[in-house]
């Protein structure tokens, strides 16, 4: 624990040296710092579903929270558990947005109408409920077996 801070530390001191030095080098080093932090944590990763969709960072937590995930965790892409409780966070997201025609009226792109627009957030509902339907957790890969007894005795 006290490497990964002590490496943040000098990262961050990194930066401010290459943002007073140059701002031609800055760019590169964030290219370089993008790469290298590829980590997300779960409010990262809803916001990344939600693309579009501005909410503050509490009402986001809450929507993580009440899909059983903390917004500060690391974000596990081969959780299977991880992914679909992304997925329901994100439909809930959307079903709020559905239930509140000011919202969606504020959302709404200039080339759309707002019956375009609900048709659109209504097919993403659909196809979200879909995947989640589809997605198995963890617990449902670990114990799925590749054989079956078909007689018993």
């Amino acid at each position: 624990m006290a490497n990964k801070y002590s490496n943040m530390v000098e990262s961050k001191k990194l930066n401010k040296l290459i943002i007073s030095f140059t701002p031609q080098l800055c760019g590169v080093f964030f290219l370089f710092q993008l790469e290298r932090n590829d980590i997300m944590n779960n409010l990262q990763r809803l916001e990344l579903e939600t693309k579009g969709i501005n909410l503050s960072q509490s009402e986001l937590t809450i929507y993580l929270q009440e899909n059983e995930m903390q917004p500060f965790e690391e974000y596990n892409p081969q959780s299977a558990t991880s992914k679909r409780n992304i997925y329901r966070s994100a439909l809930s997201i959307l079903e709020s947005v559905a239930n509140n025609p000011t919202l969606m009226k504020s959302i709404k792109m200039d080339d759309t109408t707002i019956s375009d627009f609900a048709e659109s957030i209504q097919s993403r509902i659909d196809q979200l409920e879909r995947k989640i339907r589809t997605l198995k957790t963890d617990e449902q890969i670990q114990n799925e077996s590749n054989f079956f007894i078909l007689f018993g005795d």
